[in-house]
């Protein structure tokens, strides 16, 4: 199937566990500029690495960040201003009774899964 996005930048965040490293692969597979993005170069490089095992000549960039933090998204911005697609899997979540879940935890899985 053809998506259409050869040569797109697209961000991948977290690129890291489960089915998120095919989100970054199948882009690759079309040509697509790959951004990862994660919260630490060693999750991004164990994540990266998979891609060209699969596409042997993708473009693979990385920026190691929490993009909840507006410090970080404005250097993120830098060398990556230009986007085409984003891929999201934030997921944090705690599993209990959302009346167990103060406001501030609550806040928090907003910013993130909602925001980022």
């Amino acid at each position: 199937m053809d998506f259409g996005i050869r040569g797109k930048a697209v961000l991948v965040s977290p690129p890291t566990k489960g089915i998120r490293p095919a989100s970054a692969t199948r882009p690759a597979r079309e040509d697509a500029r790959i951004i990862a993005n994660g919260l630490t170069e060693k999750s991004l490089n164990e994540a990266l690495i998979r891609i060209p095992q699969a596409v042997p000549d993708a473009v693979r960039e990385s920026y190691a960040g929490d993009l909840t933090s507006p410090d970080n998204t404005a250097k993120f911005r830098g060398p990556f201003a230009v986007l085409d697609i984003f891929v999201s899997y934030p997921g944090v979540f705690e599993p209990k009774p959302v009346e167990d879940n103060p406001e501030d935890d609550r806040r928090r899985y907003f910013e993130v899964n909602g925001r980022s």
